[in-house]
């Protein structure tokens, strides 16, 4: 009986050695596949096109700036860098936009958020928005105001057409 207990071992013992040579083959493959991901993570990193680039070609606004949030409700995008760029320019701080919002809006509106009437209205006579379209709304957000561009906002930023052509 003892001679059968042997022979048993002894032939399952030559599968387990050739287990082993799968495991090291997976194993090199996934350290060579992870050094790949890596070299190609620090190629993409050094040839990334414009990365410092759009930092530099912000437009320099002062600290004491209205910080302003710029919500696009038109449906119309290229209308947004034209407008931030210019509202920038006149210096207005825009913090935050937002190109896709899933209302559309009928009119251009702008809120105020901290209920400081007296750089809202500046920012208003800026770009020209009508009185009525002025609404106060706090929030405690970090910005100042928000300006939600409506369908109508060619009629409503007169002022911005006429001083971007």
């Amino acid at each position: 009986m003892t001679k059968r207990r042997k022979s048993r071992l002894k032939t399952t013992l030559p599968t387990v050695k050739e287990e082993g040579k799968g495991w090291k083959i997976f194993d090199w493959v996934v350290v060579i596949i992870f050094g790949l991901a890596i070299l190609v993570g620090m190629i993409s990193a050094l040839v990334s096109p414009g990365g410092d680039k759009q930092n530099e070609s912000r437009i320099p606004v002062p600290e004491d700036a209205i910080v302003l949030e710029l919500v696009n409700g038109s449906g119309d995008i290229s209308i947004l860098a034209l407008l931030s760029d210019s509202l920038r320019a006149q210096g207005i701080d825009v913090k935050s936009v937002t190109k896709k919002t899933k209302a559309i809006y009928p009119y251009t509106l702008l809120l105020d958020r901290r209920n400081n009437p007296e750089r809202i209205d500046t920012l208003a006579k800026i770009r020209g928005i009508p009185e009525e379209r002025i609404t106060l709304q706090k929030n405690s957000a970090i910005f100042e105001a928000t300006l939600v561009i409506g369908r109508d906002f060619k009629q409503t930023l007169p002022k911005f057409f006429s001083s971007s052509k």
